[in-house]
């Protein structure tokens, strides 16, 4: 039986209670599975040929990664070039200031 409330201009916060179940949460594990799921899907791959011994073909990404890899080496030939540049042009009109 509960006392009898008296009647306040105060309010009190009244105790909560909540459930929390902590969950273990890994990003990589999760971008690994959808990563599997696209391959298997792409490839055609069901249940029962997933577990087959056969020699399976690379995921597109490698190829891709492989590629865009050969292309950034002109690019960042072309820039430190530029930037060769630039310090060349610097150092002359420093050495222009100075001198006169």
């Amino acid at each position: 039986m509960e006392a009898p409330r008296i009647p306040s201009m105060v309010r009190l916060p009244k105790h909560k209670r909540f459930r929390y179940k902590p969950r273990y949460y890994d990003p990589d594990e999760e971008e690994r599975k959808e990563r599997y799921a696209r391959y298997k899907k792409e490839y055609g791959l069901g249940a029962d040929e997933s577990n087959s011994t056969e020699a399976k073909l690379p995921p597109p990404a490698f190829k891709e990664a492989w590629q865009s890899r050969k292309n950034t080496a002109p690019v960042q030939r072309f820039s430190a070039l530029r930037i060769a540049t630039i310090a060349v042009a610097l150092s002359l009109l420093a050495y222009y200031i100075l001198k006169s």
